[in-house]
């Protein structure tokens, strides 16, 4: 073995080698300053609040287009997509009225 590597290990090994590396890794340990993580909660898309709101009762589907896209998709400023998208991530459950016509519920409410 290389004498100077027994002497580092012998040295580490002693009282003041424990001290020294100890007192090293609370140095160590107070110089990381690591910023608080900051939890940013992102806001609901528009489109899923508006379609939360408006399925507390079921709805047809298409009014229920209508009134979010307008007459022409984008007529608005909103988007089919989106709404597509709020369905989704809602978990909306299209069914057939009564009436023969399609509908949108939340999951789990009844009809």
């Amino acid at each position: 073995m290389n004498p100077w590597l027994e002497k580092l290990r012998r040295l580490q090994e002693s009282p003041v080698g424990q001290a020294i590396t100890e007192a090293n890794a609370q140095t160590a340990a107070s110089s990381l300053k690591v910023p608080p993580i900051e939890v940013v909660q992102e806001s609901e898309p528009e489109a899923v609040t508006w379609l939360r709101t408006k399925l507390i009762t079921p709805q047809r589907i298409a009014p229920l287009v209508a009134a979010w896209v307008g007459e022409r998709d984008g007529s608005t400023g909103r988007w089919i997509d989106d709404l597509m998208q709020a369905r989704w991530a809602l978990k909306v459950e299209a069914y057939i009225g009564e009436d023969d016509r399609f509908w949108w519920r939340l999951t789990g409410t009844s009809v």
